[in-house]
């Protein structure tokens, strides 16, 4: 252009030069936009063409073959399989997968967010088969007595428990002197008095509801007794074993799974 400038004779000729360049300069700015290109917005391909944005239609690659989630019965065939690592899930130089504690009944084992899709892959679920525990309602003493005996971790509280059922009996007449906090049972056989016996709510007891290596978390009970050799336990805990289930599943796998390429939740 200095050369050019430099040929200019007067100063209407170099005005008029300068007036082409400049026209010459925005054509070739509008061309070089009407070139449609690609701009990534939050991950997200546009296409920009006139100034404009339009989404670029991405096809959808097909999902990844998943086989399906290995399935313990127990913590310790969880960590077994973990230690083994026979499928190179758990090697030091894939991203650190997950062992989160669901509940205190299932432990799932997932893989870091990964593919087109951003999912996990769920590799293991183990799940704890609770024993049915009648809870929350009115059953016979008979069943009750059962259940305590055969679903509830023995101690003192679950003993003394058990004695004021057993000796709820159908041919008696059962007296029931109850404030809502204590009630006092009178037995009786016709006119010959067999036993009283007093006992007061809540009963602290550990039923069998989480996975066994770990301690049963204990809880409150109400123990409600009614005529025609009735009687129930009533949670009166909020749920709270719950919470310290969890705990202790976790506390538990973190101790066995330590230096392993995982973390683990709960």
């Amino acid at each position: 252009m200095d050369n050019e400038m430099m040929k200019c004779t007067d100063l209407t000729e170099l005005a008029q030069l300068l007036i082409d360049k400049g026209v010459e300069l925005e054509s070739n700015r509008a061309k070089a936009e009407d070139v449609p290109r690609v701009v990534m917005i939050h991950d997200v391909p546009h296409l920009y063409v006139n100034n404009e944005l339009e989404p670029v239609p991405v096809p959808e690659p097909d999902r990844e073959y998943r086989p399906d989630p290995f399935i313990p019965y127990t913590l310790d065939g969880l960590v077994k399989w973990i230690k083994a690592d026979t499928d190179h899930f758990f090697a030091k130089e894939n991203p650190a997968a997950l062992v989160v504690v669901e509940s205190p009944t299932k432990v799932s084992v997932y893989t870091e967010v990964r593919g087109f899709y951003k999912e996990r892959v769920k590799l293991a679920e183990c799940r704890y088969a609770a024993p049915e525990i009648p809870l929350n309602r009115y059953i016979d003493s008979e069943s009750l007595f059962v259940n305590i005996q055969t679903c509830y971790i023995q101690d003192d509280n679950r003993d003394a428990v058990l004695k004021v059922v057993n000796n709820i009996k159908e041919e008696q007449s059962e007296q029931v002197a109850d404030d809502g906090i204590s009630q006092r049972l009178t037995m009786k056989a016709g006119v010959a008095e067999v036993s009283t016996s007093i006992f007061k709510n809540p009963a602290w007891l550990r039923p069998m509801r989480t996975f066994t290596e770990v301690e049963q978390p204990v809880s409150s009970f109400v123990l409600r007794i009614k005529e025609g050799k009735q009687a129930a336990l009533f949670e009166a805990d909020g749920g709270k074993w719950k919470n310290t289930a969890v705990k202790s599943i976790a506390a538990y796998l973190v101790k066995q799974l330590a230096g392993l390429n995982l973390v683990v939740i709960g």
